[in-house]
């Protein structure tokens, strides 16, 4: 294989530097194929459990009727998110019209939509109305605010709840950092989000654009792991597979762990003694429902 390499030019340092560079990242390479793994198996799962079967695959009359292949396909969906049902159409063009829609479908005359994650993304300005635009929801009656991020990229927390008032009726939330210099969020950054404005106000609907995030992780499972009285680790771009089965980090000996484990859009509070330092050491495993227990 070098004398391959030495006949296009490259040299044996560049090469042994190239595959020293592969050799450190090969942890990163194999935790992102567990993670590929996991949802492929996912969408499998989801398939097998709703029957999918060649006669899904016929051609539809585009109206709707008795269409059984766009049904099934939209219960795979809802199964693979764990959501209570999807709407998966070819009507829906991209991601700013899904978003539109969605916006339209829950706003009225008089309602306030609010982003406590700074400015959406450019295409929906004209969809709001901060651009101005025929049709937008601006032009219908919708008002619009936004809170910006704080310097670090964090929540500003007591501008969210100042500016959600009875007027506000849904709360957007942007994931990716889309053309912004920010980071973009976790799953468990925009769960904390969430919780926060449903204190403040229970019945406001929250949107989430989530780009994708179901399929950058395991399961859509996050945990932030920390020892008590010390904060540790937030594992939100780790593959979970039980920490019953495996301690997800390099475990110190007789520590006693506290992770909250978010799954399926519900978050546990686990409390984890270790008998030994490293991997596969967690004994003692106690669940309490998050709140519960400190």
């Amino acid at each position: 294989m070098n004398e391959a390499y030495k006949a296009l030019g490259v040299s044996e340092n560049v090469l042994a530097f190239s595959e020293t560079i592969l050799s450190d990242l090969k942890d990163r390479f194999a935790a992102i194929d567990a993670i590929a793994e996991a949802n492929q198996l996912k969408v499998i799962a989801a398939m097998q459990k709703n029957r999918v079967a060649a006669n899904h695959f016929n051609l539809s009359t585009g109206y709707g009727y008795d269409d059984e292949g766009r049904d099934t396909l939209e219960r795979v969906y809802a199964d693979c998110f764990g959501a209570e049902a999807a709407l998966v159409r070819p009507q829906i063009t991209c991601g700013t019209h899904a978003l539109a829609l969605a916006l339209g479908a829950n706003l009225l005359p008089g309602d306030e939509l609010l982003s406590p994650v700074g400015g959406p993304y450019d295409t929906l300005e004209e969809v709001i109305g901060i651009r101005e635009s025929v049709g937008s929801l601006k032009e219908y009656g919708v008002s619009y605010r936004q809170v910006d991020l704080l310097p670090d990229g964090s929540f500003d927390t007591d501008k969210i709840c100042a500016a959600i008032s009875k007027k506000t009726k849904l709360i957007t939330i942007q994931r990716s950092k889309g053309y912004a210099t920010r980071p973009s969020f976790s799953v468990a950054q925009i769960g904390e989000l969430i919780a926060l404005c449903k204190q403040c106000k229970p019945d406001v609907i929250c949107m989430v654009d989530n780009c994708y995030g179901e399929f950058t992780l395991s399961n859509g499972d996050t945990m932030k792991l920390w020892k008590v009285k010390d904060a540790y680790a937030d594992l939100s771009a780790l593959p979970m597979k039980g920490m019953a089965e495996e301690f997800p980090i390099e475990a110190e000996a007789e520590q006693i762990y506290v992770a909250d484990v978010t799954s399926n859009g519900e978050t546990t509070r686990q409390y984890l003694r270790t008998d030994k330092a490293g991997r596969n050491g967690t004994v003692s495993v106690k669940t309490f429902e998050l709140g519960d227990a400190e």
